[in-house]
């Protein structure tokens, strides 16, 4: 059956604003068998010129109703080459659809209940002029009725934490209808179950049963509710083996949990199995238990309890909760940490208010340090020495929506291992610590919390820190202040061959890929090389036109994940590539990142503490970009856990935001390939920064990017942070000309190529010149004793293997494991300032002990 589509125009819509429009009927398109589908595909409607956006509200509806809404765009016309319309329901769903496609435009399918008799879709362009459709059918596709439960596979029964969250609406076998708010891994508010029966329970056919309490002790998961439900059945008539439940009370369209619990310990019965909607719970041990979720369609919805041979139904207790609206915390952060401290980061999916430190459910450390608003925290936590582990929770309830006032939703449970060293330390991180430490200092400089050569040579040497107790000394680690600014320039790196923003790709040691626009081709293309030099051609990695504008490039597995913004400074796309030297082109995995702002340039970088592929992109909307080299003051930031999927639009803090002051003024601009951006100018002007690329060297995150001066030229700008979730901090700029830089390590140094014609090298961000020395004090009067030799210090680097841009740093550390256990210590620091062409600073000193 099909359906004949006639000709129409958006003045047919209820459209907001009123639009003036007609219909564009295309000659001589493909047939597709169906001479109403092929009238369909052969033309649009089109909007105003200068209308690119309005609100269409669907009418008619029947409340709790389900309906389908499908709507088509095609457009072959060459001038519609990259267009695409994006449809949204208002709560920020939006969905993109190209006019190309595959030949015959896109379609995308979306499913509702309706809460009301209308439904409004807004219909927005990506950067041209005026709204286009080619067709749109909403279909009513269920009468109200049962839902479709999916259920999750049956669980062995624990303990109260397995119960699911939300407002009940039904607890058989007892339970006020209170909101369990802290269900799952640390709940600590559970349900109070009581007696009751089959009888009770609203089921067909009619029942009369009782309540059994089962034999021997009761069970003990510590909560007296829970182990009340367990220790007990209800049970039907003999001879009943199946019926259904009718649960009642709800609301059509909310989405709701039930949760079905089974337990029978009775010797030669604990083999028993009850089924629920066919889905089988075993009666041993603390029994079973099974969850569904399903959104409801009417009033009522029914489940079938059946036995699995034996002659009457059983049921220790069923939860039907409502999903509770409100704030979704997840908490962020590393998954090991070498430090006492670290940091996690909370973070909410809209602005709340009243959370605080005291809302960190936190076991195995404690939080020293919060601070944050609205949707993002951050948290410092330190260590318990004694524990493997740190876990962190945002409990339910920890904060409200800062505009509803709803309740937020419990977190995940951020688990951190403790790799720590074990013993004491005693740490020099900031201006108190350097200055209240210091014995001798000469030719050296104490400020903004480092210490710095002021002459050829410099010295400083601290006090005698003294101990109650004897203590056994390991290591003397420094660590520099992270501007790595020790880079010299070199003639291009790369083939000629390899045009535009080209990409630098380290898979190992020895075997590095660069990855350029090949002379004229609209495709980027691979070149291989294992000495930096000498580069051999190996073909294309993505297809044409949607891989004309490859931004980034990293490794999962040893698979290549290339991005390529479509169109030019839009939503990134990715093509996954497992052979970079067979010349065929990556898999097209679809958009990556749907954002409403013009601006992309992305970075990819993929992360080894936490195990997410990360994005930083830029974001225009608070400058003109095309006046400031397409860069911005302001980056996004946002992480999957596959490189593909999960990517959201503001998920994390920004990563850079050097806005100066809103002024509420809305303007527009061109994109070549985007067509309108609109900003809210800010004043006075902006620096913008782009083009991102990234790297982890040792614990630390740098970020390289166009700079583009308010007033000066474009060069390099360097960016830092002691963590991915952490704003950048600018700690310099490099060369000029507009870079679009990429960074990375090979053959033992640090590259960062850009588009001009002088590159750049480092050995690394630690400056040379450093030589410190450790001695005790044996028998506690406050003197040296004994001094370690004086050593030169310095890290170095190696590439993580597995990781395209993570490169691991050994520490700059002194062995003092020969010096003898003593009841005070001291260090000396020895700085040359001519060893290097930057000057070294020392950021933090770490004695450790056993």
């Amino acid at each position: 059956a099909t359906y004949v589509f006639e000709a129409g125009s958006y003045n047919s819509f209820d459209f907001v604003p009123a639009t003036t429009s007609k219909a564009f009927n295309k000659a001589g398109a493909t047939s597709s068998g169906n001479a109403g589908f092929d009238a369909l595909l052969g033309g649009f409607t089109f909007a105003t010129s200068g209308l690119a956006t309005g609100i269409q509200t669907i009418e008619g509806l029947t409340p709790g109703a389900t309906y389908q809404v499908q709507l088509f765009f095609n457009d072959q016309r060459d001038l519609s080459t990259d267009r695409a319309m994006s449809f949204s329901d208002g709560s920020g769903q939006i969905v993109s659809i190209s006019a190309q496609g595959a030949g015959w435009g896109q379609h995308v399918v979306g499913t509702f209940i309706a809460s009301g008799p209308t439904q409004e879709i807004s219909h927005t362009t990506n950067g041209f002029n005026n709204v286009h459709l080619t067709a749109m059918l909403v279909t009513e596709i269920a009468a109200p009725g049962n839902a479709d439960i999916t259920w999750d596979a049956p669980t062995d029964t624990v303990g109260p934490e397995q119960l699911i969250s939300g407002e009940v609406v039904l607890a058989v076998n007892g339970g006020p209808a209170v909101t369990v708010l802290n269900g799952g891994a640390n709940g600590t508010q559970t349900v109070d179950f009581a007696s009751a029966t089959h009888a009770s329970l609203d089921f067909e056919p009619a029942t009369s049963a009782q309540h059994y309490i089962l034999p021997g002790p009761a069970p003990d998961t510590g909560d007296a509710g829970f182990d009340t439900l367990l220790s007990g059945f209800s049970y039907a008539t003999s001879g009943l083996p199946s019926a259904e439940q009718t649960i009642s009370g709800l609301t059509p369209g909310r989405e709701y949990t039930v949760q079905v619990f089974y337990r029978d310990n009775r010797p030669n019965l604990n083999t028993r199995t009850m089924t629920f909607d066919g889905v089988g719970l075993k009666a041993a041990g603390l029994g079973q238990n099974v969850v569904g979720r399903f959104v409801a369609t009417d009033t009522e919805q029914t489940i079938t309890h059946a036995t699995s041979g034996f002659k009457n139904i059983h049921l220790t207790a069923m939860l039907v909760t409502e999903a509770v609206t409100g704030p979704a915390a997840v908490v962020h952060g590393d998954l090991f940490t070498r430090r006492k401290t670290y940091d996690v980061f909370p973070t909410f999916d809209m602005a709340v208010t009243g959370f605080d430190a005291s809302d960190l459910v936190v076991s195995g450390g404690s939080v020293v340090d919060f601070e944050g608003e609205g949707r993002y925290y951050t948290a410092t936590v330190a260590v318990d020495a004694a524990a493997q582990s740190v876990q962190v929770t945002v409990p339910s309830g920890s904060a409200v929506d800062a505009t509803t006032g709803d309740l937020s939703l419990a977190s995940n449970t951020l688990i951190t291992e403790n790799l720590a060293p074990t013993g004491p330390q005693w740490i020099i991180d900031d201006q108190s610590s350097w200055t209240a430490a210091a014995e001798t200092s000469t030719n050296v400089d104490i400020s903004d919390g480092a210490l710095t050569p002021t002459a050829a040579t410099g010295v400083y040497g601290s006090q005698v820190q003294g101990f109650d107790s004897l203590r056994k000394a390991t290591h003397l680690t420094l660590e520099q202040v992270p501007v790595w600014d020790n880079w010299s320039p070199i003639s291009n790196v790369g083939p000629s061959a390899a045009r535009d923003a080209v990409v630098l790709l380290p898979m190992a040691d020895d075997q590095y890929y660069l990855l350029g626009r090949y002379l004229s081709a609209q495709s980027y293309h691979a070149w291989f090389s294992s000495d930096m030099e000498n580069w051999f051609y190996r073909g294309q990695v993505v297809p044409d036109g949607d891989g004309r504008w490859v931004t980034s490039a990293d490794i999962i597995d040893g698979v290549t994940y290339i991005y390529s913004d479509v169109p030019n400074d839009q939503n990134p796309h990715v093509f996954i590539d497992d052979n970079l030297d067979d010349g065929i082109p990556g898999i097209a995995g679809g958009a990556v990142l749907v954002k409403d702002p013009c601006g992309s340039d992305s970075s990819f970088f993929r992360n080894d503490s936490d195990g997410l592929m990360h994005v930083i992109y830029e974001e225009w909307s608070p400058i003109n970009a095309r006046q400031n080299s397409w860069d911005s003051p302001l980056a996004g930031h946002a992480s999957s856990a596959d490189g593909v999927n999960g990517f959201v639009h503001h998920e994390h803090r920004p990563a850079v935001d050097v806005r100066t002051t809103p002024t509420g003024v809305t303007q527009t601009y061109s994109h070549p390939q985007i067509g309108t951006c609109s900003y809210e100018v800010h004043e006075p002007a902006q620096d913008a920064f782009g083009d991102w690329t990234t790297i982890k060297v040792g614990e630390q995150y740098y970020m390289f990017g166009d700079f583009d001066s308010h007033d000066g030229g474009i060069r390099v700008g360097r960016f830092t942070s002691s963590s991915i979730f952490r704003q950048f901090e600018f700690v310099g700029e490099l060369g000029a000309g507009h870079p679009d830089p990429t960074v990375g390590f090979a053959e033992g140094q640090f590259y960062l190529v850009t588009q001009q014609s002088t590159d750049y090298v480092s050995p690394g961000p630690w400056v040379d010149g450093v030589e410190a020395r450790a001695g005790v004090d044996v028998d506690g009067d406050g003197v040296v004793d004994q001094w370690a030799d004086w050593q030169s210090v310095a890290e170095s680097y190696a590439l993580k293997e597995g990781y395209a841009r993570v490169v691991e740093a050994t520490p700059a550390a002194l062995d003092l494991s020969e010096l003898p256990a003593g009841r005070g210590f001291a260090f000396q620091i020895r700085l040359d300032n001519g060893a290097a062409p930057v000057t070294p600073m020392i950021d933090r000193v770490t004695l450790q002990f056993e």
